[in-house]
């Protein structure tokens, strides 16, 4: 469900790219006023903000049912699987093909096959 964050930032005059601007959160603000909200400026695109007021605890002190209807799904979702053991991390494990580790395997038997080879005609001599 997409949510308009617009009226939780103060969007600043000053520019982060060629797009957009930077922005400050209107709770942090409040609590820590302006010179040290403005030490915390972000880009205001949505996923930022987004991502500010999710861990924002001002935000959620200052609008706890809003920040459970904005977010209140995620964080249950990431608080169970935080406790929850068996689920595998979401990094890609990379896996080698069949032909590579055979390659591989018998590279390294041709090679120790040859030095032992070497070794017993240099015994024998």
């Amino acid at each position: 469900m997409a949510f308009n964050f617009k009226n939780f930032v103060k969007i600043l005059l000053e520019k982060a790219d060629n797009w957009r601007n930077y922005c400050i959160c209107i709770a942090c603000r409040d609590v820590n006023g302006r010179p040290n909200a403005l030490l915390q400026k972000f880009p205001f695109k949505t996923e930022r903000v987004k991502n500010h007021l999710k861990r924002c605890q001002h935000f959620k002190n200052k609008n706890p049912e809003l920040f459970v209807e904005f977010f209140g799904s995620e964080a249950e979702r990431g608080e169970s699987n935080e406790f929850d053991e068996n689920i595998v991390g979401s990094k890609r494990l990379r896996r080698e093909s069949i032909g590579s580790a055979y390659s591989s395997i018998t590279s390294i038997s041709w090679r120790s096959m040859y030095s032992f080879m070497l070794i017993m005609l240099n015994n024998f001599m």
